[in-house]
């Protein structure tokens, strides 16, 4: 419990010490177009695998019936990647445009602005009400303490972070919990397959005779 609550305020005071350097609205929001690429793909990586991703895949991929069809999903990702780069992000960089609803705004008008831009907010609301229920589920389990008091103690940590740091701050912590997570991910693969009878042998066994290496 005492590592998961200097994790939490080291997260904390890491973005409020990114925050003190920000000057401007485009430090902010932007980053000062100053991050590195290989961050800014830590950070999306990070946030499109979340909780929900961490958590169910290996749950869905065990089932029975289930396999290794979930990574036809991030091989989109990288075609989408590729799109956005070509045709969105040169954009951005023509004038001082912070977000991609000042494109829809100055391409269709404001009310595909607004339309947009309200979509996005329910959507995310949903869907990161999800992820924060589940993630306090998980710090309920390992700390012990009750589910309501873990969702107001992680939300109100990232709001923290997120209102003091801006864009920086959310890449260099989405960064930093990347690098842990896939540690973690690593570690717990070495453990399951360290207990199996015959190792990583009773793991290709096991697969093979129920297609789980299947993805198209």
């Amino acid at each position: 419990m005492i590592i998961l609550i200097l994790y939490l305020l080291a997260v904390v005071l890491f973005g409020s010490w990114i925050g003190g350097r920000q000057k401007d609205l485009s430090d902010y929001l932007l980053g000062g177009k100053t991050l590195p690429w290989w961050a800014i793909l830590g950070s999306i990586v990070a946030t499109e695998t979340s909780t929900v991703t961490f958590l169910s895949v290996p749950g869905i991929a065990f089932a029975p019936g289930g396999n290794l069809q979930f990574l036809q999903l991030p091989l989109g990702y990288i075609v989408g990647r590729f799109l956005v780069i070509l045709f969105l992000l040169p954009l951005y960089f023509r004038g001082e445009i912070y977000s991609a609803y000042e494109v829809f705004k100055n391409r269709f008008g404001g009310t595909t602005e607004r339309v947009s831009s309200l979509t996005f907010i329910v959507m995310r609301t949903l869907a990161d009400g999800l992820r924060l229920y589940l993630t306090a589920l998980v710090l309920e389990k390992v700390v012990g303490i009750p589910l309501p008091l873990c969702v107001v103690v992680i939300g109100i940590g990232t709001i923290i972070y997120t209102c003091m740091g801006g864009m920086k701050s959310v890449v260099w912590n989405d960064c930093l919990q990347f690098v842990i997570y896939i540690a973690g991910a690593v570690f717990a693969f070495a453990v399951i397959i360290n207990d199996l009878p015959e190792g990583w042998s009773s793991y290709q066994q096991y697969a093979a005779a129920n297609q789980k290496f299947t993805m198209f």
